[in-house]
């Protein structure tokens, strides 16, 4: 098909594939794993260690959405799957949250292409400043370290983005619940199986814990 030759444009054995500035990587049910990379693609390693070009394409920038080569990236970095082997990404410079479907299919969740923000919102009315991390839970939502506000948000499998904990614009190392904690240098984020939710602040070499209701510690 054409979307398989798409994803086929950059394949090689294990010994021949090379990788630049790797920033993020995630795991599928089929035992697959996802990177994200300096050249502007997500990579995708099977099962028996083909490695090949998943979206993207190497050192192209862009905001496009589409199917394998079609679609474009900016600095992805962080990455996630869900139960369904939907592939997470956060755009970083482009401030946007992308989902990629088991066939390579692009499309933007939430946020919109250079455009600075912390609104919460729908879709492209909600805006992010410099995304990391992204996680997923057991019902698809998506969390993500919205680093450049230092805050914490929450995705909807629908797109409809909400701020979990902290205050956009405002650092510290406070805890608390919701909007009354502070974070500083968000990077690395994960969820666990009762639904907290642990962020790494990389300049302050800490874990921080999320509860269900937002209570920060």
């Amino acid at each position: 098909s054409n979307n398989a030759s798409a994803q086929q444009e950059m394949t090689a054995s294990p010994a021949a594939a090379s990788f630049s500035l790797t920033t993020g990587i995630a795991t599928d049910s089929t035992g697959a794993v996802y990177v994200a990379n300096s050249h502007n693609t997500i990579l995708k390693i099977t099962h028996s260690g083909i490695v090949m070009t998943f979206a993207g394409k190497p050192d192209v920038r862009g905001n496009a959405d589409g199917a394998g080569s079609a679609a474009r990236f900016v600095y992805p970095i962080g990455i996630a799957t869900d139960s369904a082997d939907n592939v997470y990404v956060s755009d970083k410079v482009s401030n946007t949250i992308r989902k990629i479907t088991p066939t390579g299919e692009v499309t933007t969740l939430a946020g919109t292409a250079g455009v600075t923000g912390h609104s919460d919102g729908t879709g492209g009315n909600a805006s992010f400043f410099g995304p990391t991390g992204v996680a997923t839970d057991n019902k698809g939502n998506v969390y993500v370290a919205d680093a450049g506000n230092n805050i914490v948000r929450k995705v909807t499998p629908t797109g409809v983005v909400t701020t979990i904990a902290g205050l956009a614009g405002e650092s510290g190392e406070k805890d608390g619940i919701g909007p009354a904690a502070r974070f500083t240098a968000l990077y690395g984020i994960t969820t666990d199986s009762a639904g907290n939710v642990i962020v790494a602040e990389m300049s302050r070499n800490t874990l921080r814990k999320i509860t269900s209701l937002g209570e920060v510690t």
